[in-house]
């Protein structure tokens, strides 16, 4: 087969543009009305109320950690989840925000994790922009309560400490879930706007 038969499709190179796009997604995600609705669903998931759930803290967390670092999505959805053993509970965080020292502990626990870049094995640095601490450690809280609750009902058989904070429970772990992204972008200002881990990453650099 003769490469010349056939016409060569130019990958999209692009960013996103930091006075229209990327701010305005930076404050929409810093937001901590974001909460709510992902402890609401964290409830349903671990109540097994499966109709209304959209994975939001997922989807949340999952945007928080491209604002910071140029990982690739399977870097990012692999992150494992953290240790519970002194973190506050959903009723906690229902009532009260983390206080900042709370919230450095969980962020300094991701710091201090054994990173690698699954596509050349690299070290991968956590990087965690300081007025973005109480909302990462929001979500990653979040997250892990719902792996810690319900795990053994979606068959991980790895070390517990190694299942991943980030889980859209999708088959195919090589993307979101489009349920997920539309829940989490409804009341952003940019209508049909579109998040790109690739896009991201090279607007991130």
């Amino acid at each position: 087969i003769s490469p010349y038969m056939y016409e060569s499709k130019e990958k999209d190179k692009g960013t996103y543009d930091f006075k229209t796009e990327y701010r305005p997604l930076y404050e929409y995600a810093s937001r901590m009305e974001h909460k709510d609705k992902a402890i609401l669903d964290a409830e349903n998931i671990i109540n097994g109320n499966h109709s209304d759930v959209n994975y939001y803290s997922s989807m949340w967390l999952y945007i928080l950690i491209h604002l910071g670092n140029a990982w690739r999505h399977g870097d990012v959805v692999s992150l494992p989840v953290i240790d519970l053993k002194n973190a506050p509970s959903l009723e906690t965080l229902k009532v009260r925000d983390l206080t900042l020292e709370e919230a450095t502990t969980i962020v300094n626990q991701i710091k201090r994790k054994d990173l690698k870049a699954n596509k050349n094995n690299a070290t991968n640095h956590f990087n965690c922009p300081e007025d973005l601490v109480v909302q990462y450690a929001t979500a990653a809280i979040i997250c892990s309560i719902i792996q810690s609750k319900t795990i053994g009902k979606i068959g991980y058989k790895d070390n517990e400490e190694e299942f991943p904070m980030i889980d859209f429970r999708m088959r195919n772990r090589d993307r979101y879930s489009q349920k997920s992204h539309s829940a989490f972008f409804k009341d952003f200002k940019i209508k049909n706007f579109e998040f790109k881990s690739l896009k991201m990453n090279r607007t991130v650099l």
